[in-house]
């Protein structure tokens, strides 16, 4: 499609199922649809490598206390050298049945991270606790991820999480750099926050931010969509190839693209009275001043049978868990029995030493 090997859209409020109507080759998925075991790196990824890369981005997006990503990092070394591929819950169960070394702290640290890791297992179960991976499959396809019903908290971690995924893939994977174009919509509240970099401390940047500046370098193209482009975080105001402004009636919002677009006060001020499907589009190369253009509405070319697009979606779902390897049921009985009490069962030798680095 238009020489792009693969589109992502990340759909929050369910808005994007009739491109998948006219263009059969898009997967429509839900979230609850997704597999794959967020501790197992990407193909050729270093587990040294991946696992400094999630601890870092869950301790940002969950706001740990400082010494949590130490904390973390050791008991992830340490499952690798029991586990061949652990999982969150062996990570949580791990965690659950370490001594803290130093009180009251590393009490306040374990209990955060704790309900953290409780918080992604009991929303995305059979998610993060599949037998198999789908994500170097879905990589290569179409596909519109419907976020609908997922938690703020967790929809940012996910989304974050999927494009951290396909960087470090084609990080260290360079054949697989086929074009790729991520759609994001109504963004700025799930995934490009400008909170998250007011969240970080000077000396380092948010994730989601060092992903907008480098991604580009392995093909990945992002479109974010927003309603209020003040919200959205500085790499995308100000390193995006293509800025497009329809019509907004805040002043906030009009002065926010003035800037991120060099528009004069004439320019910007036209944004208060655009029709809709007018705009005002400014490229950092080629045409270098601003200039109008107009939007068309997306319709189907033809009325849809729904129950043929529903069997077609089954069968497209079904190969994509076949080829992935994954059982399409759930997880339901694997690994998860948690005691009456709320307590973790311990694992296997748990009473052994775990810490290989001391």
């Amino acid at each position: 499609m238009w020489g792009i090997k693969s589109i992502k859209i990340f759909d929050p409020k369910s808005e994007y199922g009739d491109i998948a109507r006219k263009f059969r080759d898009f997967l429509l998925l839900s979230w609850k649809d997704l597999r794959f075991n967020p501790l197992t790196p990407p193909p050729n990824v270093p587990r040294n490598e991946w696992y400094q890369t999630i601890v870092g981005h869950m301790a940002q997006t969950f706001n740990f206390w400082e010494g949590a990503q130490s904390f973390l990092l050791r008991l992830l070394w340490n499952l690798s050298q029991r586990m061949v591929n652990p999982t969150m819950l062996d990570l949580l169960n791990a965690l659950e049945v370490e001594k803290p070394r130093y009180k009251q702290k590393d009490y306040i640290i374990m209990a955060t991270v704790s309900s953290r890791l409780e918080m992604i297992l009991y929303t995305c179960r059979d998610i993060v606790m599949a037998d198999s991976d789908m994500l170097p499959i879905l990589s290569h396809r179409h596909y519109i991820l419907q976020t609908t019903g997922l938690m703020s908290e967790i929809e940012s971690w996910l989304l974050e999480f999927l494009l951290l995924w396909e960087y470090m893939y084609r990080i260290w994977n360079p054949d697989k750099r086929d074009l790729t174009l991520h759609i994001y919509d109504e963004c700025q509240h799930r995934l490009f926050s400008s909170e998250k970099e007011r969240n970080i401390k000077k000396i380092s940047a948010s994730i989601i931010s060092m992903l907008v500046d480098q991604v580009r370098a392995t093909n990945i193209s992002i479109c974010a969509l927003s309603q209020e482009p003040s919200s959205l975080v500085n790499a995308v105001l100000n390193n995006s190839y293509l800025k497009v402004a329809f019509h907004l009636g805040s002043g906030v919002e009009v002065r926010a693209m003035k800037e991120a677009m060099g528009l004069t006060d004439e320019q910007a001020d036209s944004l208060n009275y655009m029709e809709t499907g007018e705009a005002v589009a400014r490229m950092a190369g080629g045409f270098m001043d601003p200039f109008p253009i107009r939007v068309h509405e997306f319709r189907e070319a033809e009325r849809v049978d729904e129950v043929d697009f529903e069997e077609h979606q089954k069968r497209l779902k079904a190969d994509l868990y076949e080829e992935a390897g994954v059982d399409g049921r759930g997880v339901e009985g694997v690994g998860w029995d948690r005691s009456l009490d709320g307590k973790a069962q311990e694992p296997e030798d748990a009473g052994e030493e775990w810490d290989v680095l001391g």
